[in-house]
């Protein structure tokens, strides 16, 4: 066989082996893209319950046994925090997250790190500034939040 023909014998075996009629491998073979994007979308989506005031769809994005340790070192079990919320005690006129990365430990497990500000409904600045680091859970399909651990941060550099 010729090199010519060998090299188009290899291009035609690695196209079909690609995928079926002819179709590229996918562009995210392990999903984390995917991952990603669900775990952002509902880190999104609890803080815009909280700002709400909607407990329940908040609860939604916590697994049963969900702990939060707090800035001041309370340790709030998913009915606490939860409370929280229903009662109005979080209440925050806007709740900002900046700089977060997603690590994933293992399948269906994912470290959650960045910042988030938060602003008091009756003052006009952030009134804090918290390192958050959470722990996600894939759980029947959904990304739900596991852990939840707060630290006080410095004010954000001004630009």
């Amino acid at each position: 066989m010729s090199q010519r023909a060998m090299v188009l014998f290899l291009a035609g075996s690695l196209l079909c082996c690609a995928g079926a009629k002819g179709r590229a491998p996918p562009a995210d073979p392990d999903g984390r893209a995917e991952a990603e994007r669900a775990i952002r979308d509902a880190e999104l989506a609890w803080t815009r319950a909280v700002l709400d005031g909607d407990a329940d769809r908040f609860a939604s994005f916590l697994t049963g046994d969900f702990v939060e340790l707090t800035q001041s070192g309370k340790l709030l079990d998913k009915a606490a925090l939860v409370g929280s919320v229903s009662d109005r005690t979080a209440r925050y006129s806007a709740m900002d997250y900046q700089d977060l990365r997603i690590r994933f430990a293992g399948p269906g497990v994912a470290i959650v790190t960045g910042f988030l500000t938060t602003t008091r409904p009756d003052r006009p600045e952030p009134t804090h500034r918290s390192l958050v680091v959470e722990t996600w859970v894939k759980i029947e399909g959904r990304w739900l939040t596991a852990a939840s651990a707060l630290a006080r941060a410095p004010p954000a550099a001004k630009e």
